[in-house]
């Protein structure tokens, strides 16, 4: 029984001698990948978006919450591109009662594809057709080179 008991102490101990020896090393990206950079659209800019794997997308469109009008992504593919962050609004100008905003969603890329982001734009509560629809064709590409 203590036989068994030492060798179990000294396996432990040589695993906790080895993991904290060797910590893990930084692996950085290699030389030819250029760092990843953001593209933010509008609803003007309804259309095709091209970004590289690790991209970020912000999608900025124009929202008055004071309506009830909100809006809304339908149709995403996480897979490859991933939402990062629930979506924000920000005021535009002074905040006054039933003052313009912006509707701010985020996104980031995370592999080579081509994705469909579907933006409408209604009040939750009405079980009617979108008063907008905002539709982008998403191209992600491998890492983008220097």
């Amino acid at each position: 029984m203590n036989t068994c008991r030492s060798i179990l102490l000294a396996a432990i101990s040589s695993l906790t001698v080895a993991c904290l020896a060797a910590p893990p090393k930084h692996v950085a990206p290699p030389k030819h990948v250029a760092p990843s950079k953001t593209v933010t659209v509008t609803e003007s800019d309804s259309g095709k978006v091209a970004l590289h794997v690790s991209d970020r997308l912000v999608v900025h469109l124009a929202e008055n919450a004071s309506t009830g009008y909100q809006w809304k992504l339908v149709d995403k593919n996480p897979k490859l591109l991933r939402q990062i962050s629930n979506p924000d609004y920000k005021p535009i100008g002074k905040q006054m009662p039933g003052s313009a905003g912006v509707a701010i969603f985020r996104f980031m890329a995370i592999k080579p594809g081509d994705v469909v982001l579907i933006f409408t734009y209604s009040r939750p509560w009405e079980h009617k057709a979108a008063s907008q629809t905002v539709t982008y064709k998403v191209h992600i590409a491998k890492f983008a080179k220097k």
